[in-house]
Formats: C-alpha cells, structure tokens, sequence
C-alpha cells in the first residue's frame, strides 16, 4: 500500500476514529475549556465540521472554474453550534467528509 493510500485512508476515518474516541464523553465535558488553549472538544469539532464546508466550497469551485469567472470559494461561517450535541457535530462531520 503506498504512502498516499495510507493518508487518503486516514484522511477517511477522521470522523469514525472521533466517534469512536469521543463516545463516552457527554456534552457537559466537550463544552469545558481547556485551560491552555481556551478551547473546547465542541470548538474543535465545530471548527473541523465547518473547514469541511470550506474545502468543499473550494473543490467545487477549482472544478467549475472557467475564464477566471470564479466565485467566492470562501462561503460564509456559520454561528457556533451551541444548540448542536457532540454527536450531532461528529455525525456532520461524516457526513461532509463522505462528500469531500
């Protein structure tokens, strides 16, 4: 298997292995700070679900791209999900990376 396949592979799993690793930790403990960083499991999911969106965005775009007649390839940045759980950002997540 050549090194390639090996990252595409990984790339792949990202959300399952989160799924997996994140299963027994409840919102309560996602939403806690980090002290050092200042930031959340929930923040950096979030942050992972919503590059997806942006690297999507900039894939359709390359591939549509004609003329320079491109549009933006940067779409707007939703609001935090603080009304979402952390299964609900890992599921989107997967649900992102299988279209990417």
């Amino acid at each position: 298997m050549s090194r390639r396949s090996v990252l595409m592979e990984a790339l792949a799993a990202t959300p399952r292995d989160l799924a997996r690793t994140l299963r027994r930790v409840d919102d309560v403990q996602a939403a806690r700070q980090d002290t050092s960083s200042g930031r959340s499991i929930m923040d950096i999911i979030e942050h992972l679900r919503e590059e997806e969106a942006l690297y999507l965005a900039r894939w359709q775009s390359a591939l549509t791209h004609v003329d320079g007649g491109q549009a933006s390839a940067y779409p707007p940045v939703s609001e935090p999900s603080v009304q979402r759980s952390l299964a609900d950002l890992v599921a989107e997540l997967a649900d992102r990376r299988a279209v990417t």
